[in-house]
Parts: C-alpha cells; structure tokens; sequence
C-alpha cells in the first residue's frame, strides 16, 4: 500500500509542472522589464557622459581664457617695463 502511495506521488510530481515554474506571460514580462531597464540604464549612461564631456571642454575653456589672458597681463607688463627703461636711458 505504501508502494503504491509513493508511486502515485512520484507520478504525480512527473505529470503537473512544478509550482514554482513561470509561465511565458510572466517571461515575456520579465524579459520586456529587462530590456526596458537595460534602455533606461543606456540613456542615462549616455547623457552622464556627454555631461561630463561638456564639463570637461568647459574647464578646457575657462584654463585657456585665463592663461591667455595672463600671457596677456605679463605682455602689458613687460611692455611698460621696457617702455620704462627706455624712458630712464634718456634721461
């Protein structure tokens, strides 16, 4: 009797799907969920760098405007140091 029980238990556990088994709606779901994500997550990827790219070109910019205008300073500067030794050599 015992043996029978058990086959019919085995049997059955063969014959119905497991109850834990997902069924291709909730597949299809999932997998639709994941590629969704996976597009977000690109997206937001993207724009991170390419707002890091224009940070990066904006400092870029700002060190070549204040270096530039520093060559400009020392110019002005050496400009009137040499106008002022030439002006003390005259006298």
């Amino acid at each position: 009797m015992l043996d029978l029980v058990a086959t019919m238990i085995v049997a059955g556990a063969a014959s119905a799907p497991p109850s834990n088994a997902m069924s291709p709606v909730a597949m299809a779901s999932v997998v639709a969920g994941s590629a969704v994500f996976l597009a977000l997550m690109t997206l937001v990827a993207h724009a991170s760098y390419k707002r890091k790219k224009e940070h990066d070109w904006h400092v870029a910019e700002w060190h070549r405007a204040e270096s530039e205008a520093w060559m400009q300073r020392r110019r002005e500067q050496q400009q009137q140091q040499k106008d002022q030794n030439d002006r003390e050599m005259l006298h």
